[in-house]
């Protein structure tokens, strides 16, 4: 299976997966520097019973994951990074239908050339960590040590030449994008397609501090997004 193919793989091996369909009860985990490719978002089909991806490492270098379908319930992530600041993950023509957040990535990275539909929140994001371990005292290490840095490619995660849509968009259920912990996140060139049901809408959930910042264990607020280019 995949699994076994990543786990047999080392760093800057490419994984290759044929056209076909398949269940998993499980996520596929991608922890090294490696390409998984699929055949393309209408040739391997993946259907998740949870979350379809934990991707992320360590380790300097790139991990990239592209041509594939996951169709998700209503809970589970589509893709979960976590992974230190040395580390970029890659997810480019992709599709992801369904799941309670298309993205949860703490990190920085790419997301391109990938359609969303109908997840309950497209994303979640905060900034990576020195031991790839999503922890509130980590993340601020990583802030006092690391921030403030360009809003660059190697330096947030960028979304970008993705299509997005949601059938029905309701504020009480559905947010575009949520951050904090020292997040830092490009939206750009993307094709966002909202039919909005209520009349009070909260699309970028963008935190600031959450309270005494000298307590370690106190999330933190988000450094900076930018959202151009989009329609």
């Amino acid at each position: 299976d995949i699994q076994t193919q990543v786990n047999a793989s080392s760093a800057g091996d490419t994984v290759t997966v044929p056209a076909g369909t398949a269940t998993w009860s499980g996520s596929l985990t991608v922890n090294k520097n490696i390409s998984v490719i699929g055949a393309g978002t209408n040739n391997t089909v993946i259907t998740c019973s949870g979350s379809a991806l934990s991707m992320g490492t360590t380790a300097a270098g790139v991990c990239r994951l592209s041509g594939f379908s996951f169709v998700g319930g209503s809970g589970g992530k589509g893709i979960y990074v976590s992974m230190s600041p040395t580390n970029y993950v890659r997810v480019d023509h992709c599709f992801f239908q369904g799941f309670q957040h298309g993205f949860y990535w703490f990190g920085i990275g790419l997301i391109d050339h990938c359609t969303f539909l109908n997840p309950t929140f497209l994303g979640f994001v905060q900034c990576p960590s020195p031991a790839g371990n999503p922890t509130s005292a980590q993340q601020n290490w990583v802030r006092d040590h690391w921030y403030p840095v360009p809003m660059d490619t190697t330096n947030a995660l960028f979304l970008e030449d993705c299509t997005i849509t949601w059938t029905s968009f309701n504020n009480s259920d559905n947010y575009v994008i949520q951050s904090y912990q020292a997040a830092s996140y490009i939206v750009r060139y993307c094709t966002i397609n909202m039919n909005v049901t209520d009349s009070y809408q909260q699309f970028w959930d963008y935190h600031g501090n959450q309270g005494n910042i000298s307590d370690p264990n106190v999330p933190r607020g988000s450094i900076a997004i930018g959202v151009y280019g989009n329609t």
